[in-house]
């Protein structure tokens, strides 16, 4: 049975706490029950694919962070396929603006996207503020065990959420960008010095012309 968070009027814009999702099963164990007479036993309830995500507004439109977010996807682990994208057309600016980032293997998959765009495309429902959506998808039983010690409904908490979520980001956008940092700094460095060795006449005009040009 696949369960869908959110409501008609918003979508899925709001996550739900483990408690309230939690609620959400019994109210449709109770719904086939009355209505087909099913029971359910919900001691045995598992996951078979996880949604994880944080939504977050930004100061700026969504096409404005495109280049941030190719080099965040560019930094992820090797073992993640190539880099996908899902573009849209702005008629208006006359433009074509990346809508979605995903990129993952076959158990993990990391997706960022512009989800007040998604709302109105969706379920037609308009924010005023730009927001996005930074989302781990476990794909796979066997990775959600990995990750929470266990597939059970039951015991899931908001704790174990929230600190895999953390560790996620630390682990794939966080570190890495720091380590690119580095190393990109040192190869601007390298370069900077091998050409002004090679050019030192260059480099002494230019900074001759500079300074009179301040003065």
């Amino acid at each position: 049975m696949d369960i869908v968070i959110g409501n008609k009027s918003q979508g899925n814009l709001q996550n739900m706490t483990v408690a309230e999702y939690q609620r959400m099963i019994k109210r449709i164990c109770q719904y086939l029950y009355e209505k087909y007479r099913i029971t359910v036993n919900l001691q045995n309830l598992k996951f078979s694919e996880m949604e994880i995500n944080c939504t977050f507004e930004l100061k700026e439109e969504f096409y404005k962070y495109h280049r941030v977010l190719q080099l965040m996807m560019f930094n992820l682990p090797k073992s993640f396929k190539k880099l996908g994208q899902i573009s849209g057309i702005n008629k208006k600016e006359q433009r074509l603006e990346s809508e979605t980032f995903y990129r993952g293997n076959s158990s993990t998959e990391v997706k960022i996207y512009d989800k007040k765009k998604h709302l109105e495309q969706t379920i037609q429902f308009r924010l005023e503020e730009n927001i996005m959506r930074i989302e781990f998808i476990l794909k796979k039983t066997q990775k959600i065990k990995e990750v929470f010690k266990s597939t059970l409904v039951s015991d899931l908490t908001d704790e174990k959420i929230n600190q895999f979520y953390y560790q996620q980001f630390t682990r794939l956008f966080e570190k890495p960008y720091r380590k690119w940092q580095i190393e990109n700094g040192n190869q601007l460095k390298n370069m900077i010095t091998y050409h002004k060795g090679k050019n030192k006449r260059y480099w002494k005009s230019n900074l001759l012309r500079e300074c009179s040009n301040k003065e």
